[in-house]
């Protein structure tokens, strides 16, 4: 438990933690999560607060099933600071990963997914403090939406 002191002392916990990598090894896959995901995209500060390891320095968040397309990552933290974003398929392909620094405290990233599935947001600080976001938006346009553009009827 060299990466978790915690759980040196709990062998509840040291239980969890070798079902849930022996699942990752088998099925090449993060361990399902039970988080909910918010219908409209939108994840608040009492969610984002499940979601960050103790010491408030870096998140992991199910972002949950996105078809394939472009999509934004909207990130609003709680003073201005750099951070280290990385977003993960479902089978670990690295979808985005880079550092992003923020004079305002908010973060806008685009992306593209090339297939639909679940997705995962890794958020880590870029100096040794502790990060708070506020407010997390994921906004998705399916590429169905961006083929076929509505238009608006003849007159």
């Amino acid at each position: 438990m060299r990466h978790y002191p915690a759980a040196s002392e709990a062998p509840d916990l040291q239980r969890d933690l070798v079902r849930i990598i022996d699942y990752m090894k088998e099925h090449c896959a993060y361990y399902p999560m039970r988080e909910p995901v918010p219908r409209d995209g939108i994840w608040d500060e009492r969610l984002l607060d499940r979601l960050v390891t103790p010491e408030k320095r870096f998140y992991f968040i199910p972002l949950g099933h996105l078809e394939a397309g472009r999509h934004r990552i909207e990130l609003e933290l709680e003073r201005p600071g750099s951070v280290r974003v990385e977003l993960l398929s479902q089978d670990f392909d690295l979808i985005v990963d880079g550092c992003h620094d923020s004079s305002t405290g908010r973060i806008v990233i685009p992306f593209e997914t090339g297939t639909a599935g679940d997705y995962y947001l890794r958020l880590y600080p870029k100096a040794k403090q502790a990060i708070r976001v506020r407010r997390l938006r994921v906004v998705e346009r399916s590429r169905r939406s961006q083929e076929n553009p509505s238009r608006s009827p003849a007159r």
